[in-house]
C-alpha cells in the first residue's frame, strides 16, 4: 500500500475489505520507490508518516482477524504438511 497516488477512500475500502474479508495470512508491504524507475516518479507520492501509519492500521485488522480464526481453531486436531527447509532458507519466500 502507499502506491503514488493512493487516497484515503482506495485505502479505506482495503481495509474494510480485509475486516469483511477474512483471510489466513496477509502481506502488508509499503510501496518503496526504487530510483529510475517510473513509479519512483509519478505524482501524488506517500509520505513515509502516512505509509507507516496506513501499514500499521492494515496490520492491526489482520491481528485481530487472525486471533478469531485461532480462536476457532482451539482445542481442534488436524493433519498438517510437515515442510523439509534447512536452516538457511527462508519459510517466507524459499519454496
Amino acid at each position: 500500500m502507499g502506491y503514488p497516488g493512493e487516497t484515503k477512500e482506495p485505502f479505506e475500502e482495503l481495509s474494510q475489505f480485509l475486516q469483511d474479508h477474512p483471510l489466513d495470512n496477509v502481506g502488508i508491504f509499503e510501496f518503496s520507490p526504487e530510483e529510475g524507475s517510473p513509479a519512483a516518479t509519478l505524482p501524488g507520492q506517500i509520505s513515509d508518516r502516512v505509509k507507516g501509519k496506513r501499514q500499521r492500521r492494515l496490520a492491526a485488522i489482520q491481528m485481530k482477524q487472525v486471533e478469531k480464526h485461532n480462536q476457532k481453531m482451539l482445542g481442534q486436531i488436524i493433519p498438517v504438511v510437515v515442510e523439509g527447509r534447512h536452516q538457511s532458507q527462508c519459510p517466507e519466500v524459499d519454496g
